[in-house]
């Protein structure tokens, strides 16, 4: 018995189907997506530029700030000893006039004494 072969028959390629809205709409969106993507990209890389720049500033700024506080406190401190010394002074003054005025009251009472005074070496002596 012979085997029967199957005839093969050509069969014509199934038509392409035809471009629709569809496809061409999902193109669109593919091209759309992939430009959004790029935009978003370069928008990126620019805020990451500026946030760079923005961070050096901020860092300059604290570094300036940093220095301000440390000079604030020295002149602070300096102010400090300023008004210590100048309270020195003025107790050291207030006893210097006390002093002086206990001496008039003295020269006032007896003004003979203080003729007959012997002058004080720079007094007599204008070299020194």
């Amino acid at each position: 018995m012979a085997e029967a072969r199957p005839h093969l028959t050509a069969v014509a390629e199934p038509p392409a189907p035809p471009r629709t809205k569809a496809t061409r709409g999902s193109r669109r969106l593919s091209w759309l997506l992939a430009a959004l993507a790029l935009l978003c990209a370069v928008g990126w890389g620019l805020a990451r530029r500026e946030s760079t720049a923005l961070a050096r500033d901020l860092a300059s700024a604290q570094s300036d700030l940093a220095a301000a506080t440390v000079t604030l406190q020295a002149a602070e401190a300096q102010r400090a000893e300023v008004r210590s010394q100048l309270q020195t002074l003025s107790s050291d003054a207030s006893a210097l006039a006390q002093h002086l005025s206990e001496v008039e009251a003295l020269l006032a009472a007896d003004p003979a004494p203080a003729a007959d005074a012997q002058p004080v070496r720079s007094e007599a002596d204008p070299q020194n």
